[in-house]
Formats: C-alpha cells, structure tokens, sequence
C-alpha cells in the first residue's frame, strides 16, 4: 500500500489526476485482460501453437513414442499454395519507405 501512495505521488509530479487515473484505467485493462487469456489457458495454446509451427524434435516421452518433429503448419500452408499456383511464382514488393526501393528491385 505504502509503495503505491509514493508511486502515485512521483506520477504527480508529472501528471494530472485525470491522466492518472486514465493510466491506472489501462493498467487495469492490461491485467485482466493477461488473467483472462491465462484463465482460458491461452498461453499454453500459444506455446504449443508456436512449437508445431517451428517443427522442433520432440524428446520421447516413453520407449513406444515416436518423438516426432513434423511439421504441419509449413507443410500445410506451402500444399495449399501449391495448389493456387500452376505457373512460376513472382513476387510484387512494394517499398514502404523510400529506403526500401533498392531492396524491392532485388527481390523481384
């Protein structure tokens, strides 16, 4: 509690009560919303999202286990590609910034 009254005060300094209070209004949005995703398991999925697009050697967890690395997000999204393009591939770059122009022509 103390902490937060001398947090609060060194905000002061810097900031109006209602910029304060907008502030601490975000935090609070932040923090459930991370309690609410963690609530779902949403960072385990994420993980295990992330591991499978990787494709990264799983280590066998018995005798009789496989320890698989396939890996079916690339496969999947390079079939379906395949599958749109009957001729040979060309890419378009646009350049984002006038810095990008040189980048774009060696791409192409």
């Amino acid at each position: 509690m103390k902490l937060e009254i001398e947090e609060r005060d060194m905000r002061s300094d810097i900031m109006s009560e209602e910029e304060i209070e907008r502030a601490d209004m975000y935090v609070d949005y932040f923090r459930s919303a991370w309690t609410d995703k963690e609530n779902r398991g949403l960072f385990d999925k994420w993980e295990k999202i992330d591991m499978y697009w990787e494709g990264d050697a799983n280590l066998p967890e018995d005798d009789e286990d496989p320890a698989s690395n396939t890996n079916i997000i690339n496969a999947n999204i390079e079939g379906q590609a395949a599958l749109t393009i009957e001729k040979d591939l060309s890419v378009i770059a646009d350049p984002v910034e006038p810095s990008d122009a040189p980048f774009c022509e060696l791409l192409k």
